[in-house]
């Protein structure tokens, strides 16, 4: 594997440091025999080293977040089963089960001085969070994580499993849509005008599959992710028959 073509094509200098750290891995666990990992990734970072890796024909790794459907995961090279994935999954909580927002939990986190890559999903349920993290810093947050808005919280490392997947809550609304174009699936997620959802592509803050689109008319397929920066992400449903006006009919399931 050559590291100028498998850095081709990024541009953003920190996704290429990235990459480059990657790659340097992969090479260190060819050479020793011995499992390296990544950090976590973002979805769209995992989406790119996946087609760099093919691209490649490099078939020796494996992805992992903590449980099957997660979004963030860590990148094994050489041979490694899910247990030896270098994730811990922490369970946050308070006396009275209050939870709060994702990002109440993530500001908390980061607020200690985390790097994002150290983090992976966060799973709110009704009485709880569950925080997956790397090991090498799982012990630090069990001792110091105190607060969470502004309320007193306990962390602890968790060995209970749970079905996350079914855990994920949404929001669901059926709207009706002239095309599968962006421009208009964007408009209807927003429930903004077709001139302000243009506005949102173009300038770069519209996401499908967690990838940056700014074609208009790129096609919106069942089951893509949309992320609209500002307004929030979702799942959009598309298999449903036209109306009598021939209209496209779709579900967005909004992320809560």
């Amino acid at each position: 594997m050559d590291k100028l073509k498998f850095l081709s094509g990024i541009d953003e200098i920190d996704r290429k440091i990235l990459f480059s750290l990657i790659f340097d891995r992969i090479k260190k666990s060819e050479f020793s025999h011995i499992a390296a990992f990544t950090p976590f990734l973002t979805p769209a970072d995992a989406i790119l080293l996946e087609k760099k890796l093919n691209a490649a024909h490099f078939e020796d790794y494996s992805s992992y977040g903590g449980f099957e459907g997660a979004e963030r995961k860590i990148f094994a090279f050489g041979g490694c089963e899910k247990n030896d994935f270098p994730i811990d999954k922490l369970k946050i909580y308070t006396r009275d089960e209050s939870v709060f927002s994702h990002r109440d939990y993530l500001g908390a986190a980061l607020s200690l001085g985390i790097k994002r890559e150290k983090l992976g999903d966060i799973i709110i349920l009704e009485n709880a969070a569950f925080m997956f993290v790397s090991s090498d810093i799982s012990e630090f947050l069990t001792l110091n994580l105190e607060k969470i808005a502004h309320c007193f919280v306990k962390c602890e490392i968790c060995y209970d499993d749970f079905d996350f997947d079914n855990a994920k809550k949404f929001d669901e609304e059926i709207k009706t849509v002239t095309s599968l174009r962006l421009d208009c699936v964007v408009s209807a997620f927003c429930s903004k005008s077709r001139a302000v959802s243009d506005s949102l592509i173009t300038d770069g803050r519209v996401f499908l599959n967690y990838e940056c689109v700014k074609n208009l008319s790129k096609q919106v397929s069942n089951n893509d992710i949309l992320t609209v920066r500002g307004v929030g992400k979702g799942v959009i449903l598309t298999d449903f028959p036209l109306t009598k006006k021939n209209k496209h009919r779709i579900c967005i399931k909004y992320y809560v």
